[in-house]
């Protein structure tokens, strides 16, 4: 099963510490790059920013293959996560 995260649910998880709860029930998941970057910014909790720095094995932080426009109704970091489920990632 291929596994998508935007940065919310994954901010939050970190910073609960429950983080691995994700590789225990699916084992690896995919982050789109603009998700990482959100993780990263400096407004981000530490603690989040440092795990994004060096994920685990099980993160793989990858390019969606077909680039949709940002709209109102969604942030880039949404908007990838929803594009590279729907149309894979490029390796």
């Amino acid at each position: 099963m291929l596994v998508v995260s935007d940065a919310s649910p994954l901010n939050v998880l970190i910073r609960l510490g429950l983080a691995d709860l994700l590789v225990a029930l699916f084992k690896s998941v995919v982050i789109p790059a603009s998700v990482a970057e959100e993780l990263s910014r400096p407004a981000t909790p530490k603690g989040v920013r440092d795990w994004i720095a060096n994920p685990p094995p099980w993160v793989s932080v990858r390019v969606p293959s077909m680039p949709e426009a940002v709209t109102p109704s969604r942030h880039r970091g949404e908007l990838a996560r929803h594009v590279a489920y729907k149309h894979r990632f490029r390796v």
